[in-house]
């Protein structure tokens, strides 16, 4: 009976750390929904005047202004182009938030982590290609995925053999980020991807290398794409819609070959 009380008791009290766990969870969510509400119409008017000339870099002095005015500021950098994108990441790094998300990713937290890749990766910065580039080893498959996704899009060519690696890594457990990365590097540097499509690299990410060079018509790995074709299906399919979409003269007999399968 005492081992049963134990228990019931341990029960009890077990119970009663996730309901204050959840009442604090759910306050701090209310805390900042309420500051949301509180500061977005101003931050949003500050933000509109300063990109249209007609006011200067807002000031971000009350508790809370600065989480706000960042999430408003990134929901407009996936819009903007141009010369009005240059000068809202350049008041950004005014402000501080590039240095703060560069801080951000050596936080021990993984949510912090995560919101600081984010943010780099909305600025598109290479002041921030250091910080990004150790992100790569980020225990977190969010931050790792993210980092290399920014280094993809933004990073100097040698560190796209990196971002790949973190690709490949993670192209099982996350193929959409995967893909991202693959996509960004081979608008960039097509050959770069010449690895992932050789017989020795790991299935997932050679399946999304594959799908990549066919659909974006990259001829220069087009003899790549041939040796696919005497793979599986999943790799023959994709690899023989990309050497049709090149015009690849060279894979007629594998083609008429593969249709005659």
């Amino acid at each position: 009976m005492q081992v049963l009380a134990d228990a019931v008791a341990a029960a009890a009290g077990l119970l009663l750390v996730l309901v204050l766990l959840l009442v604090g969870v759910r306050a701090a969510a209310l805390r900042r929904a309420s500051r949301e509400q509180e500061f977005r119409p101003a931050a949003e008017a500050a933000l509109a005047g300063y990109l249209a000339g007609t006011g200067g870099a807002p000031s971000l002095d009350r508790r809370g202004e600065r989480d706000v005015f960042l999430a408003i500021a990134q929901e407009a950098l996936t819009d903007l182009r141009g010369a009005e994108r240059d000068r809202l990441v350049a008041l950004l790094l005014r402000l501080g938030f590039t240095e703060d998300a560069i801080q951000g990713l050596r936080a021990h937290r993984t949510a912090v982590r995560r919101r600081a890749a984010e943010t780099l990766a909305a600025l598109a910065t290479p002041l921030a290609a250091p910080a990004v580039a150790a992100g790569l080893d980020d225990r977190d498959l969010l931050v790792r995925t993210t980092c290399a996704g920014t280094l993809a899009e933004t990073g100097s060519p040698d560190v796209l053999p990196s971002a790949l690696a973190v690709a490949a890594r993670d192209a099982a457990a996350a193929p959409g980020r995967a893909a991202c990365v693959v996509l960004a590097v081979a608008r960039r540097r097509p050959d770069a991807l010449a690895p992932l499509l050789r017989a020795d690299a790991p299935p997932a990410i050679r399946r999304i290398a594959v799908t990549v060079a066919a659909d974006l018509r990259l001829a220069e790995l087009s003899g790549l794409l041939l040796a696919c074709l005497d793979g599986p299906d999943e790799l023959a399919a994709p690899a023989a819609y990309g050497l049709g979409r090149i015009g690849e003269f060279g894979a007629s007999g594998a083609l008429a070959r593969l249709a005659a399968d």
